[in-house]
């Protein structure tokens, strides 16, 4: 396939299986639809991920409504079955997209400047009569993305089933962001010139993918996140972390079996048949401690001891049991098992925060120096590093490693610029000497890292709030309130701070 724009790939390429089944038709009632979507033609002028928004936004409106959510038309079945960009040509692209797979409808439209602002059509076709259906146009006013991706998606979902617009489902930011994100690295990946730049490309997506599946909780979009973990295997067959991840769908939505064969395959392709780490490792990622436990358990019962094991008995230990020195045990017993290689340093990082955790800053680095010996370009060993020295700093008073843990932080950023709580760490150090400018640039960067870093957000309500920003700090401390992991008495005291420094006229 030829490269083209953004825009024309991702309508070319982003169609996806959606959900899970909707309602079940009853009595004589009318077979239920076969719904799918595609993202909107972005005309030139037009940000390509918007395209990529709609669709998405489509899908959350499909999964409330009665129909049956396709699954098995993967994205790379719908690249290989059209030839040309899709912009410009919808409804050849809708009618191409139904007969591959299977939909009675296929959902999406056109997105084109006008006069600096977006105008949104969603356009539906219908396999049975041919028929095409069109919205109204809505244009996009400035910074009412969210609301429009909602309103233009309900009516249009509504128009399709019912003839009349359905009310908008409120956006789930954190899904939309993920499955927007996921699909667009693989549409780079699809077209990609080389091998390299594919695999680095799915590389991407299943990093997107895991990291959201170990952060968000269900109800997420697993067929469509399945799909995408499929379609980047055609790119890269043999790459274990896109089967890991696959099973870890399977477990979030209860399918023991199905997860099990999954990461039976992982360990195959892994080559080193230990499918109890992986098993038990993914187990613990979605926070399912006493199945990972037990995996573990079993696997050092039946005369196993492996590096790998002992530290993922270790991080149970830790997170679950809350016995440090178990842990510690744990982590130490892997170190020693395999003192340089590659299941040593997860084991010693995770010592060195456990310590880290206990206060003991001193032997935190001690474990670190022995670990940048074998791993000097481990973005994490860095921040570890930096987080010790800046702890003794501030216990001792000395300057000098102050200075050494903003090299650390420094180092840590270059080998990953996006490292949240680097930033983070490295806008409280410039805010202690005064440079509160430099430390809102970090505080924001560690937001846009991890939008979930509840200290990132109240450090940078403190330095709006220092350089007389008000409005800044009020909306900051109002994005901190509403944060999860914020305690609610934490919230209400940031709520009530921003009341102050915003108040009613």
């Amino acid at each position: 396939m030829k490269r083209a724009s953004l825009a024309g790939v991702l309508l070319l390429v982003c169609m996806v299986a959606l959900g899970a089944t909707g309602a079940i038709a009853q009595g004589t009632a009318a077979p239920t639809p076969k719904m799918a979507a595609v993202p909107f033609a972005a005309l030139p002028g037009v940000d390509a991920e918007l395209s990529c928004r709609f669709w998405s936004g489509v899908m959350d409106q499909l999964e409330g409504a009665p129909v049956e959510l396709l699954t098995g038309g993967t994205l790379a079945r719908v690249a290989r079955g059209v030839s040309s960009p899709l912009t410009g040509i919808v409804e050849q692209g809708l009618q191409t997209a139904a007969g591959l797979v299977g939909a009675d409808w296929v959902l999406g439209g056109t997105l084109e400047p006008v006069d600096g602002k977006v105008r949104a059509q969603g356009v539906a076709f219908r396999a049975s009569d041919g028929t095409f259906v069109r919205t109204p146009t809505y244009t996009i006013e400035e910074g009412e993305r969210d609301k429009a991706v909602s309103e233009m998606s309900a009516f249009l979902v509504g128009l399709c089933l019912t003839g009349t617009p359905r009310p908008a489902q409120p956006r789930d930011v954190a899904r939309d962001n993920a499955v927007v994100s996921a699909a667009t690295h693989l549409a780079a990946a699809l077209v990609a010139t080389t091998p390299d730049a594919a695999e680095a490309e799915v590389a991407a997506l299943v990093s997107t993918v895991s990291a959201y599946i170990g952060s968000t909780a269900p109800p997420f979009p697993v067929g469509s996140l399945s799909d995408l973990l499929r379609s980047a295997l055609v790119v890269r067959p043999s790459y274990v972390n896109a089967v890991v991840a696959l099973g870890e769908l399977h477990l979030v939505r209860g399918a023991a079996s199905d997860a099990a064969a999954a990461f039976d395959w992982a360990a195959e392709l892994a080559g080193d048949g230990d499918s109890a780490v992986i098993l038990a490792d993914a187990y613990q990622r979605v926070g399912r401690y006493d199945e990972a436990m037990k995996v573990v358990t079993d696997a050092m019962a039946a005369g196993r001891s492996t590096p790998r094991l002992h530290n993922l008995m270790g991080l149970l230990q830790w997170r679950h049991l809350k016995d440090l020195t178990a842990a510690a045990a744990s982590f130490r017993q892997a170190i020693t098992l395999d003192p340089t290689g590659p299941a040593g340093l997860p084991a010693r990082f995770n010592l060195s925060s456990l310590l880290l955790t206990q206060g003991q800053a001193d032997e935190a680095l001690a474990v670190l120096d022995e670990a940048l010996v074998s791993s000097p370009n481990d973005a994490n060993v860095h921040f570890n590093r930096g987080l010790a020295l800046h702890t003794i700093a501030r216990r001792d008073e000395d300057a000098n490693r102050l200075s050494l843990a903003m090299d650390e932080y420094t180092k840590a950023l270059e080998l990953d610029a996006s490292h949240a709580k680097a930033h983070c760490n490295m806008g409280v150090l410039l805010a202690q000497m005064g440079d509160s400018e430099g430390a809102i640039v970090h505080y924001r960067a560690a937001i846009a890292g991890d939008s979930s870093l509840a200290v990132a957000y109240r450090n940078l309500a403190i330095a709006y709030e220092q350089l007389r920003q008000f409005p800044e700090a009020a909306q900051t401390w109002r994005d901190y309130a509403g944060l999860p992991s914020v305690q609610a008495t934490l919230a209400q005291e940031a709520l009530d701070r921003a009341a102050q420094l915003s108040p009613s006229p």
